[in-house]
């Protein structure tokens, strides 16, 4: 869960006060209006301001299920995503790790659950302004990942309640192998250096011509480099650079045996999610990691049916599961038509 957000020019009586944010707030108005969940109905922790315990039952439930349960055995895991929307806690964590995030787990931390009796929790994704390189910290070098394992941190920023969940889940094979792998997905897609440049030469583009005002009015509101200009540079930098870093951290952090290329040729009717993130369409090759088990899935289009695997594996399941031990290739072929459609065509 994310916060819509826009830029905006604030006059207060007529005076110029510069440039302010517009931000969803994440409380339970927020869950009412993108879940249609009554927000009486919401059950919402704030744990930035200390270890949660004890302010939901529920919540403490699950802390204790991990605590006195072989989390390594595929029932207790399996009871865990009854409680927990594990895909939407992977998808936060990953972002929080790779915008190297470095006032978190233990503070800017935000979850929600539906106050019913299957309500599961999800996670709150806000306040990245330690990220980026921004305010001197959260750097593309910087071994987010480490952090968030440590069982001993300092009180701020990852002492160990706040690590305690990511730990104890990071102990299940099927949880560590998904994680890892998705990373490496979101990390050659979503994050991929192209995509989020764009983005950041978008931001400020839309809010370049107004700085010089803002700066005059608010002369410290830019106070940690040589101009602003230059600050949005060190985000390009961390940008170009810390995929490459990530995948360091995994190695050294997880003892994983190092990276892997999946070349991948998908025809045209569909697209293959890696861990369930979508991959490009057409032909790419995109850095896995070797020996973890990478799940893949073939979704045909609308109008399109999937065909079969082919080049390291030959299947006309649309899930499968490989290994990578060096450059693999791939092929998912999709038809047009339905099957049942093909199976009614008269012979020819």
């Amino acid at each position: 869960d994310k916060q819509a957000y826009r830029p905006a020019i604030v006059f207060l009586n007529g005076d110029y006060w510069g440039i302010h944010n517009l931000r969803e707030k994440l409380n339970e108005d927020y869950v009412a209006a993108h879940y249609g969940i009554d927000d009486d109905d919401v059950e919402l922790l704030d744990a930035g301001k200390g270890d949660p315990r004890d302010d939901s039952p529920h919540y403490d439930a699950l802390l204790d299920y991990l605590a006195a349960n072989d989390i390594t055995q595929p029932q207790h895991y399996t009871y865990v995503q009854t409680q927990m929307e594990v895909e939407a806690y992977l998808d936060y964590v990953i972002a929080e790790i790779y915008s190297a995030n470095a006032d978190w787990p233990g503070n800017n931390l935000k979850l929600w659950r539906p106050d019913e009796s299957d309500g599961r929790w999800r996670w709150m994704f806000f306040d990245l302004d330690f990220g980026f390189g921004g305010n001197a910290n959260g750097e593309a070098l910087d071994n987010t990942l480490a952090l968030a394992l440590d069982p001993a941190g300092p009180p701020w920023p990852n002492p160990p309640w706040s690590t305690f969940l990511f730990r104890r889940l990071m102990e299940n094979d099927t949880f560590r192998s998904t994680f890892i792998q998705r990373l490496a997905a979101r990390s050659a897609t979503p994050y991929a250096p192209a995509r989020v440049l764009s983005i950041i030469d978008s931001l400020q583009a839309g809010i370049a011509a107004e700085i010089p005002r803002h700066k005059a009015r608010w002369p410290q509101s830019i106070s940690f480099g040589p101009s602003w200009d230059a600050l949005v540079d060190e985000m390009r930098d961390f940008t170009r650079n810390r995929p490459v870093q990530m995948r360091g951290h995994v190695v050294e952090t997880l003892g994983v045996a190092g990276s892997a290329a999946l070349e991948l040729e998908t025809t045209e009717g569909g697209r293959v999610l890696a861990e369930g993130v979508p991959l490009p369409r057409g032909a790419s090759r995109l850095p896995f990691y070797r020996e973890v088990p990478l799940r893949l899935e073939a979704l045909p289009d609308e109008g399109y049916r999937f065909v079969g695997w082919t080049e390291a594996v030959t299947s006309e399941d649309a899930a499968i599961s490989v290994v990578l031990t060096g450059t693999t290739s791939l092929a998912a072929t999709f038809a047009f038509g339905t099957e049942a459609e093909d199976d009614e065509a008269p012979p020819q």
